[in-house]
C-alpha cells in the first residue's frame, strides 16, 4: 500500500518484580492491519499460554491489538521479549521486559 503507519509497542507486566503473573504487549497505531506479534523467551519463540486480543480499528483509521502471556514455573528466570513484525518496519520491533519501570509507568498512566 502507498500509506503505512508504524506500530508503537508497549509491554506491561503485572505485578512488577521477578515473578509476574501476566505480561501484556500492546501494539498501537499501525496501518495496514496485518501485523504479527510474537513472544520470545531468551530469544526463542514461546508456544502456548498466550491470548491474542482482537484487532481494533482506531478513529483515525489505524489499528491496535495486543497479546497476553501467562508464564508458568518453566519460564522462571528467563528474559521475555515481545516482537512485532509489520510491513511499515524495516526490522522487527522488540521490547524486553523492564518490569519495575513499566509497572510504574502503567500505574502513573492509570492515575491520570
Amino acid at each position: 500500500p502507498l500509506l503505512t503507519a508504524l506500530p508503537e509497542l508497549h509491554m506491561l507486566t503485572r505485578p512488577s518484580g521477578k515473578t509476574f503473573l501476566v505480561a501484556e504487549c500492546l501494539v498501537c497505531g499501525f496501518y495496514p492491519q496485518n501485523v504479527t506479534v510474537q513472544w520470545l523467551q531468551n530469544g526463542e519463540p514461546i508456544l502456548g499460554r498466550l491470548y491474542e486480543s482482537e484487532l481494533v480499528q482506531n478513529p483515525n483509521g489505524t489499528f491496535s491489538t495486543g497479546s497476553i502471556f501467562f508464564p508458568n514455573q518453566d519460564h522462571f528466570a528467563a528474559n521475555f521479549t515481545c516482537q512485532v513484525q509489520h510491513e511499515a518496519l524495516e526490522a522487527p520491533l522488540e521490547e524486553t521486559d523492564l518490569r519495575d519501570m513499566l509497572w510504574e509507568l502503567a500505574w502513573e498512566l492509570e492515575r491520570r
